[in-house]
Formats: structure tokens, sequence, C-alpha cells
């Protein structure tokens, strides 16, 4: 039996490969994928190398859905035909006799992984391709969380993306008031439809003085920065109040990145570093959220890549000629891979 991968090799180049599904053992369970999210951000960090993840040739993809395909022997928690959600994949492949390494490993029509792990059931009412993205408002979540946002609290969120669009739901969800601030009149729109009280475009005007004229001269209760950008973070610290808070929530790569230290210091600020999407707690309430409708996040998914178009969407979105881009998932189902 065979897997197809979508892998990456050291020349940024992406390919699709197959490879031998090996036997179940212990508490294995096999997946048969319905649905890999993409992350336009963290995933393709280890492609331009701004971050080191490891070896090529290399499988990324760190969130899938699919169906229970078949079962250890010591499986106790599923059995064949389970809708389920999944982290990653264990599953061993090889190119040309090379040892093909798993960033997670999501990007693959079958993945195997112990029961115990990273695998946890679909719930019922949530469609697969929406719930293949749900890393992105866990991550803003556990944020929001983290940063202990509160009802009536003004909150900036700069960029905002997947994940600021995660923080921004969150933030609504709790009875914040949160402020999205983007260059791109889509993501704004979207904010607006996950419970932006406002919107913010710096092509308006000086950032600082448009959040002010919305949520008063003190500033905003918390600020996200979400852009990635580390130019800008002096920028999200300006908006806050007196005794604030300002959250990392981007990822900055591994190089220094400087900011301006007497703005935070003067106005005694408390300042978060959110990492990952806040483990199963998190995942399991936004995938709920999405159930119930509360979390429209089907209207982030903008494309549905089948996986023979991969290679070419990759290099797409590698040399940023994605400007339509919100959301995409690979499509496993049409046509079948395997």
């Amino acid at each position: 039996m065979q897997a197809t991968a979508v892998y990456v090799n050291e020349d940024k180049t992406f390919h699709v490969g197959t490879f031998p599904i090996p036997d179940l053992v212990g508490d294995e369970v096999l997946i048969r994928t319905h649905y890999s999210g993409i992350s336009v951000g963290t995933e393709f960090t280890a492609v331009r190398g701004t971050r080191y993840y490891g070896e090529f040739p290399m499988v990324l993809g760190y969130q899938g859905t699919g169906r229970i395909e078949a079962v250890g022997p010591e499986v106790e928690r599923f059995q064949p035909g389970d809708p389920v959600y999944f982290r990653t994949s264990t599953m061993s492949m090889e190119v040309d006799g090379k040892e093909v390494l798993q960033r997670s490993g999501t990007w693959a029509s079958h993945v195997i992984h112990s029961e115990k792990q990273r695998v946890e059931p679909l719930p019922t009412g949530v469609d697969g391709a929406t719930a293949s993205m749900f890393v992105m408002p866990a991550v803003g979540l556990n944020a929001v969380d983290m940063a202990g946002v509160r009802m009536g609290d003004w909150v900036a969120v700069q960029g905002v993306g997947l994940i600021g669009l995660g923080v921004v739901a969150a933030c609504f969800l709790r009875g914040a008031k949160p402020i999205a601030i983007d260059m791109m009149p889509n993501r704004l729109d979207l904010a607006r439809q996950f419970g932006a009280a406002a919107v913010v475009n710096p092509a308006d005007g000086d950032v600082l003085e448009q959040v002010r004229a919305i949520a008063g001269s003190d500033g905003v209760d918390v600020s996200f920065e979400g852009t990635g950008v580390g130019s800008l973070i002096d920028q999200a610290i300006s908006l806050v109040r007196m005794h604030g808070k300002f959250v990392y929530l981007a990822v900055y790569g591994e190089a220094p990145v400087a900011t301006r230290f007497m703005p935070a210091h003067h106005r005694r600020l408390t300042a978060y570093y959110p990492c990952d999407d806040g483990l199963e707690p998190c995942r399991e309430a936004v995938l709920n959220q999405m159930a119930l409708g509360v979390l429209p996040w089907h209207k982030t998914i903008s494309h549905k890549i089948p996986v023979e178009d991969m290679p070419e969407w990759c290099a797409r979105i590698l040399n940023r000629q994605t400007p339509e881009l919100l959301g995409s998932v690979i499509d496993w189902q049409v046509p079948n891979p395997v």
C-alpha cells in the first residue's frame, strides 16, 4: 500500500512522491487524510531559511483531518471509519534512498501516529476542510488566554492574517473590543465578520492617531503584534495604555530583533510570548466553536488545492505571488491520489 506526500528539496522546489506504508505496531493508527491545512507563515520559514527546522528533503504540514483507516493491535480509542483531526505524522519516508524529514509531516495522503498523541475525534458539525486549519485560531486563542483579555478591553491586533483573525475572534467571543490593523482591505473586511469593533488601515493615516480616535487617548488595554515584521513592534507597543499589555504574537526568526526600550518602560507594560497552539484545550475549543457556528472559520478558506497542483501552488506562495490568498488546504480527495 502506498502513500502520497508533498515534499520540498533544499533547492526550494516542491515535488509529489509515493512511499510504502509500513505495518502498524502497538497503539498506532493509520489515518487517510482528507484535507491538510497549509500555513504560509511558519511552514514557509523553513523553506526560506529564516528558521532552521532540519535537513532536506522535508515534508511540511502540522494540521489535518481525515478518517481512521486501520488500527494497531493495542489501539483502544479508535476504530476504522472514525473522523479525526491530527497535528503530526510519524510515518517514515525516503526519496532516492535518503530519509525525508517529517517536519510534523501532515502534507500526506496518509499519516501514522500513536492514538495517544495529537490525534483526536473530529467534532460533529464541522467540515473537514475548515477543521484542517484548526491550528491558527488555536494559536490566537492561546495568546488571548495567556494575556488575560477581559470583557470590555480595547484590543489592537496589528496584522490580521489567519492567526490575527483568530485573536480577533477570541477577543470578540470574550466580550472585548478588538481593533484590526492591516494594509489589505480583504483582511479588514473579514476581521469585521469575525467581530472587530473597528478596523484601521495604515494607508489612511497615522496608526496611533487612528487607534486613539477609536479607543481613547490613553490607548488600548492589550496590543498584539502579528505581522512578524520586527520594525513594526515599536508601533504596536505605542498603542498600549499605562500598565497595559503587549503580546509578541508573531515569530520574528532567529536573528535579534531591536525595539525601543523607553516607551514600554515608561508605561510599565507587561509583555507576553505565547508559543504553539495551547495544546488540546485550545484545539478542542476552536473546533467546537466551528462546529457550533460561532467561529465561521470556513470564511478563511480561499483555496482548495488538488495534490497534483501543489508544486506550482507552493512555488507561488514562496515567491509571494498569491495576493488573493487567505487560507488554503490540500484536497486529498479530488482526485484520489493513491
